[in-house]
């Protein structure tokens, strides 16, 4: 299984600075899982599943989050086809969310992303790291730092992407959950969910896919003592995104993670993500082939109802040709 020396790195930095903590008894405090998901500039057209926990808010409370990542993709194709495509850029992704207990058993989620693209500043700090450890892509090693290219092509004709850099607010998304079954002695709590993205992002510059998705999906969520467990499955149906090259089709989504609450105030996170595409038989690995995440985080939980979430999330198996490279986040947010 694949996994580059930026990943072991960070995954190291995090188990250094979670060893300086000193466990405690943190039964029952849990963060929900990190609501990250990959940030591939295609994969990010369309209505995502974000990871989350099974349990809605109390009926009356809220939650608003303001979710900041810095993702560096690579991706070429070049070779002589009906098909061709580059994405080489870094993408400055803020998404301010806002969730709010509209029941007991039901709760209510808006997020909208705002992003600024560009050439960026990793790639030289990304090349040096793998040429380190002995693992650079050679698409990395023949890359032009701080490029900025978004164009996939079919037939000599652009289907997606733009000569712009993508700066503005994205697609808006709404999802409402439901809790079905509360979590028992030996059961978990299940969850339904249904999600809506709405066009609001300018196609022509590569925020949004111009059409409206549809999601629906079922969570779990399981605690066993300091340790929590959580599955997401959702299946998304795109919307027409008005091209004859290029039909969007149905999409799965699944993620699996954990936590573990060392005190009552830290935890950390392991995520593992599942993602196929709105695409089939394009010709392009980056647009054909699924994506595994790996996604490794801390938490941290004030008792005021502040939290902070930081941590990267990185592709795995054979995914480097298909989705984002590696993405750092740092979140900020509030229970009120």
């Amino acid at each position: 299984m694949k996994k580059t020396a930026v990943t072991i790195a960070c995954a190291g930095f995090l188990i250094s600075a979670l060893a300086a903590v000193h466990p405690a008894d943190a039964a029952g405090v849990h963060a929900a899982p990190i609501s990250m998901v990959n940030a591939s500039p295609v994969q990010l057209l369309f209505l995502q599943a974000p990871p989350d926990r099974a349990k809605t808010l109390p009926q009356g409370t809220g939650r608003l989050t303001v979710s900041n990542s810095l993702t560096n993709t690579l991706l070429v194709e070049d070779d002589p086809g009906p098909a061709t495509g580059i994405i080489d850029l870094e993408m400055l992704r803020t998404t301010v969310a806002f969730s709010y207990g509209l029941s007991h058993r039901l709760d209510l989620h808006l997020s909208l992303p705002l992003a600024l693209s560009g050439g960026g500043a990793m790639d030289h700090f990304i090349l040096d790291v793998e040429q380190a450890f002995g693992n650079a892509r050679k698409v990395r090693e023949e890359e032009s730092p701080g490029q900025h290219h978004f164009d996939l092509r079919r037939g000599g004709r652009r289907v997606i992407g733009s000569d712009h850099r993508a700066t503005g607010a994205g697609d808006l998304a709404m999802h409402l959950k439901a809790l079905l079954l509360r979590e028992g002695g030996s059961t978990p709590a299940l969850a339904a969910r249904v999600g809506l993205k709405l066009p609001t992002g300018r196609r022509s510059r590569g925020l949004g896919s111009g059409g409206t998705d549809v999601g629906l999906g079922l969570l779990l969520e399981k605690h066993f003592g300091s340790v929590a467990a959580f599955l997401n499955a959702d299946v998304i149906f795109p919307g027409d995104i008005d091209d004859p090259e290029v039909q969007a089709e149905t999409f799965y989504q699944a993620m699996f993670g954990m936590s573990y609450a060392f005190t009552e105030v830290w935890s950390a996170s392991a995520q593992v993500a599942y993602t196929s595409r709105p695409f089939s038989s394009t010709g392009l690995t980056m647009l054909d082939r699924r994506i595994v995440d790996l996604l490794l985080g801390v938490t941290y939980q004030h008792p005021g109802g502040f939290f902070v979430q930081a941590g990267t999330m990185e592709d795995i198996v054979d995914s480097a040709d298909a989705g984002a490279d590696i993405s750092f986040f740092l979140n900020l947010g509030w229970h009120f």
